[in-house]
């Protein structure tokens, strides 16, 4: 429903980018991809809780390129842009 929101905990966060990233262990998509699903067809806000410990300097597009490359022996990767980071 609209006003809605979901918390979803990241497993990567790019601050100069403002961007975080979920990994994805499921072939469905798993909670993320259910999560998308709400966010996109009912416009609830998604908002990912993630500490500093998980901070990479790393583009997270190419990060996602290699974990979701044809061939590649890990789990899927999906990259968010971050609208709103605490100071």
């Amino acid at each position: 429903m609209e006003g809605d929101i979901i918390l979803k905990g990241a497993n990567v966060l790019d601050i100069s980018r403002r961007r975080a990233g979920v990994l994805i262990g499921d072939p469905h998509g798993g909670t993320i991809g259910a999560a998308m699903q709400a966010v996109v067809g009912r416009r609830v806000r998604l908002i990912h809780p993630v500490g500093l410990e998980k901070q990479v300097t790393d583009d997270l597009n190419d990060l996602a390129q290699l974990l979701n490359a044809p061939g590649a022996h890990a789990h899927g990767f999906f990259p968010q842009l971050v609208k709103y980071l605490l100071k």
